[in-house]
């Protein structure tokens, strides 16, 4: 991260030329999450939580465009991991099924979880 940021600094002596650069170079997965979510290129460092990936994607569904969304995240394989969490659970829901042991639910729900308190932990501070 250091050699980047100073990379950058030689290059562009005021630091990043914007917060969205400065999102993509240091955290391009939450930067990519909140760019799923629909954010602003002002919003690229901003908290992201499960429930919002799992109603956006319920969205793209909707539309049709969710394997393109998958298509695209698998170049990165956490942004793919926590979104194919979030397609498990729209697919329980469809279903009506609660989590057990066999749907692995509630493990796989709490491993995105994990992956995004990670992440986040990086956002913006609310104000």
């Amino acid at each position: 991260m250091v050699l980047v940021t100073n990379a950058v600094r030689h290059v562009h002596p005021g630091g990043f030329a914007d917060q969205s650069d400065a999102a993509l170079v240091c955290q391009p997965e939450l930067a990519a999450l909140n760019m799923l979510l629909g954010r602003e290129d002002s919003s690229r460092f901003g908290h992201v939580t499960f429930e919002e990936l799992v109603s956006r994607l319920r969205f793209y569904e909707e539309r049709g465009v969710l394997g393109k969304i998958l298509t695209i995240s698998a170049k990165d394989g956490i942004v793919l991991g926590v979104i194919t969490a979030a397609v498990h659970e729209i697919e329980l829901s469809k279903k009506g099924q609660q989590y057990n042991n066999s749907n692995k639910g509630a493990d796989i729900r709490n491993g995105a979880e994990f992956i995004l308190r990670c992440l986040n932990s990086h956002a913006e501070k609310e104000s």
